[in-house]
């Protein structure tokens, strides 16, 4: 048992209270019926998220086309200017263009990648899809796009020189939903190379309901075989823990590469280097199912803390209860009970010890085994080891 497991294990995880806590607790058949109400929705929930996922998987992703447009423009090259007129001279310069646009859709070019990036004469210029809100798309982002944090239609770069120009350019796109490579082991697993998170949560799903990995008395909880082991280095996982456990296997998609060629002797050539990229869509319905089961897996961890915290309440209010029996006996009779606890607890300690001076016949009585002091005798012994 690793380190982690070991953790995991010592936690308490039973929440439910002794029937012997109902002479002391005037409430306790109000928390047993909420148990039975979590139990109840627990199992609707569980059954309405695989319907959900059914469906997800039976929905047809909507294919676009993005058509991507790359060219150059030139200035100030030799072949255009005019001789007769020398007097405002620049240095030659180019200019280079990536574009495009989707069909139906109203949205800047850079909201379908995630990174785009060019590379000319050793110089590279990234744009990377910026966290959180952005300011509204203007129709066109002038100059360098490096460290811009706007949508645009146009990614321009400029620079001097003049001559064929070989540049490379990286596309990285988003996906909808964004979809991942997953790792050689996970791939192994589910069978799958790509998928999007939530395809990737459901095949993992299908997998632990077909192996028959959930713990009958804890549904939350997942008894791994030697793949997931392997995969997770656990023994036990959680369902919270799932998506933070598989975030390390989920791979960037391998970018789109494009080897051009600036081209300074015509002034525009607009249309002659032309990509067409297939892209899925999810329709507004599942578009709202994948949040709701977002949501869902997202509560998920508060819930599994709440439990824990239940589970530790449940462990303190029984040991409170043996303290509670212990001095109350006490206080009846305090001399016979010391005489007779002390008794117990010798006998025990013998007997988890190895010592054959016990008795037998006592021995043989299952009531000697289920004896609340010979419970907290063992625990005690072993907690010394």
């Amino acid at each position: 048992m690793n380190a982690i497991d070991k953790h995991y294990t010592q936690k308490p995880t039973d929440k439910n209270l002794s029937a012997k806590f109902d002479s002391i607790l005037p409430d306790t058949a109000v928390y047993r019926k909420l148990q039975d109400l979590e139990r109840r929705m627990d199992a609707t929930f569980t059954r309405k998220r695989l319907d959900l996922g059914d469906l997800q998987a039976r929905m047809l992703k909507q294919k676009k086309t993005l058509r991507l447009f790359v060219s150059n423009t030139a200035a100030h090259q030799a072949w255009q200017i005019d001789p007769d007129n020398m007097g405002d001279f620049q240095p030659p310069s180019w200019t280079l263009n990536i574009e495009g646009n989707v069909e139906g859709e109203d949205k800047p070019f850079s909201s379908y990648f995630t990174s785009i990036s060019v590379e000319v004469n050793g110089e590279i210029v990234e744009w990377h899809e910026p966290q959180g809100e952005r300011p509204a798309p203007t129709e066109e982002l002038a100059g360098d796009v490096t460290g811009k944090d706007v949508g645009f239609d146009v990614f321009k770069m400029t620079r001097e020189g003049s001559g064929q120009i070989p540049a490379r350019i990286v596309l990285q796109l988003k996906e909808y939903p964004d979809r991942a490579r997953l790792s050689e082991p996970l791939s192994e697993i589910l069978a799958l190379d790509e998928a999007s998170k939530s395809d990737i949560i459901l095949a993992l799903w299908q997998y632990i309901k077909f192996h028959d990995l959930q713990q009958t008395e804890e549904k939350r909880n997942i008894k791994c075989d030697e793949p997931l082991r392997q995969l997770f280095g656990r023994n036990t996982v959680t369902f919270p823990e799932i998506m933070e456990l598989i975030t390390p296997h989920l791979l960037p998609k391998e970018p789109l590469v494009i080897n051009y060629t600036i081209d300074t002797d015509v002034e525009n050539n607009l249309g002659e280097t032309v990509f067409d990229l297939a892209l899925e869509f999810d329709d507004d319905i599942n578009a709202e199912i994948g949040k709701i089961t977002k949501h869902w897996f997202d509560n998920q961890e508060d819930i599994f803390k709440l439990d824990e915290h239940i589970a530790l309440i449940i462990q303190q209010l029984n040991n409170t209860r043996l303290k509670r029996e212990f001095f109350k006996q006490f206080a009846a009779n305090p001399s016979d009970f010391l005489s007779k606890w002390n008794s117990s607890q010798a006998r025990d300690l013998k007997l988890l010890s190895g010592d054959r001076g016990f008795n037998e016949e006592e021995v043989r009585k299952s009531s000697f085994y289920t004896d609340e002091f010979m419970g907290e005798s063992a625990h005690l012994l072993l907690a010394r080891r």
